[in-house]
């Protein structure tokens, strides 16, 4: 793949490999080189290598003695990261709920529909569930509520992938997010906010099963 070059190909490069990333696109053991990606995109080092940095602040990669890897995901992370989310998101939803009016609500929850019959399967789904969590965000009217609960976006995309695509816990992500989007349209802050713990503790279950069946292959 080539790169046009334009004036900054440190954003190209780090828009197409952050893109890349959270899709899934490379394996869990791949090793990211200066070398190689400027070679694969046609562009010089140094793009790559402030690029690659950006993306080691995002917490997407982290720095070897040589190139750059996925970081090793503990369950404590995923315990203290959904921790955080179950004290953001719940509330999110209250309070959308509680401020919308019902045409607004009825909108939003025919969107969500629409998304999850149009794609039910694998990574449609997933792609699916990023828009999904777009339009509900989009109703947050606490816009520094949101920017906090965004703060750990790439990380639960990045769960996403490795769960969704399994049909057990996509069918549970289906299953509450057509609950919670029943409450919200009909006005129902109490259960929006229960469908959203659920949601949220079903993330933290699947990654954690995820986490311990890798590292079950790795010992193998």
């Amino acid at each position: 793949m080539s790169i046009v070059r334009v004036q900054d190909l440190r954003q190209q490069v780090y828009d197409d490999l952050r893109h890349r990333i959270l899709r899934g696109d490379f394996a869990s053991d791949t090793k990211f080189q200066e070398i190689a990606l400027s070679e694969e995109l046609g562009v010089s080092r140094t793009p790559v290598r402030e690029a690659l940095a950006m993306l080691v602040r995002d917490g997407l990669l982290e720095q070897m003695r040589r190139g750059f890897k996925f970081p090793k995901r503990s369950p404590r992370d995923v315990v203290d990261i959904i921790e955080v989310r179950l004290r953001l998101e719940p509330y999110a939803m209250r309070r959308m709920t509680e401020r919308l009016d019902q045409a607004k609500r009825t909108e939003l929850a025919e969107k969500v529909r629409t998304e999850i019959a149009a794609h039910p399967d694998g990574p449609g789904y997933i792609d699916a569930h990023v828009r999904i969590r777009q339009a509900l965000m989009a109703h947050v009217a606490n816009r520094v509520l949101v920017e906090a609960i965004q703060q750990f976006e790439d990380f639960s995309h990045v769960m996403r992938f490795a769960t969704l695509s399994d049909p057990y816990w996509r069918e549970k992500s289906v299953t509450g997010n057509l609950r919670m989007v029943a409450a919200i349209e009909a006005g129902d802050a109490d259960e929006a906010e229960a469908a959203q713990v659920t949601l949220l503790e079903w993330a933290r279950d699947s990654f954690l099963s995820h986490l311990a069946s890798t590292s079950e292959d790795h010992n193998d």
